[in-house]
């Protein structure tokens, strides 16, 4: 896929070029101006192709690695990438990334656009440490993660309040997957931390979170150590979808 506008890109290069050393052999006026008409449709061309290309796949090296990048043309294609990861290098999450991945969950729709949620982004070793023992072993992998971001609704605003953070979580796991990291969904609403504290009390009294929010889940992200297998529909998935009644 990444061939053939490299290939045109190339062949406009080119091309200029060559019409750059016969400008400067130039005789006559005329020779100028078919030089500036070609100039014109040059620059046409390549702008035409790199915008038709622009929403394809896209990969890059990147560390030694291969990332994969997808475009809006292929979500199916993402979401079906989209695989829960537990296992995560030590290397961090650029900035820059992290602050495209807070802009989709901020971007996402929620109940009567009341936008109820906050986020609380966890870098910090000693910290993820911590909130990784909130609840028992299935939240212990957020320890080894380089990033966790904690998905806080105010349920003063709207009774949809698990609606809203849900579908920024999984918004924001959306553009994880899309620049090449892995993420995993914690719950931590209605989830024990002991036999005495829910993990919710347990989040709240180690990040300040004040009494009147609600702590929905953490989203453990980070560089996956091994690319799981897309998941595919199969016939067992199609049953359960209904027409006009069950």
């Amino acid at each position: 896929m990444l061939l053939a506008p490299v290939s045109a890109a190339l062949i406009i290069s080119l091309l200029l070029l060559y019409h750059l050393r016969k400008l400067t052999n130039r005789k006559s006026q005329d020779d100028f101006m078919v030089f500036q008409c070609d100039m014109r449709l040059f620059c046409r061309i390549f702008v035409e192709l790199f915008h038709s290309f622009s929403c394809f796949i896209i990969l890059f090296l990147f560390d030694g690695k291969y990332i994969t990048c997808y475009s809006m043309n292929n979500l199916l294609e993402l979401i079906e990438h989209r695989r829960s990861v537990r296992r995560f290098e030590s290397k961090p999450v650029e900035p820059e990334k992290v602050a495209l991945i807070l802009k989709a969950a901020l971007l996402s729709p929620s109940s009567k656009n009341t936008r109820s949620w906050e986020f609380i982004v966890i870098d910090q070793p000693d910290l993820l440490q911590k909130v990784s023992q909130c609840r028992d072993q299935s939240s212990s992998f957020v320890a080894n993660a380089p990033l966790a971001i904690v998905v806080v609704v105010d349920p003063a605003k709207n009774d949809a309040w698990i609606e809203n953070g849900s579908i920024a979580s999984a918004f924001l796991q959306l553009q994880a997957e899309d620049l090449g990291l892995g993420s995993c969904w914690i719950q931590v609403a209605r989830r024990p931390h002991n036999e005495t504290l829910s993990a919710e009390e347990y989040i709240r009294q180690m990040l300040h979170v004040p009494d009147s929010l609600r702590i929905l889940n953490m989203v453990a992200i980070g560089y996956k150590t091994q690319e799981l297998p897309p998941r595919h529909i199969d016939e067992t998935l199609h049953a359960k979808i209904h027409y006009n009644r069950f």
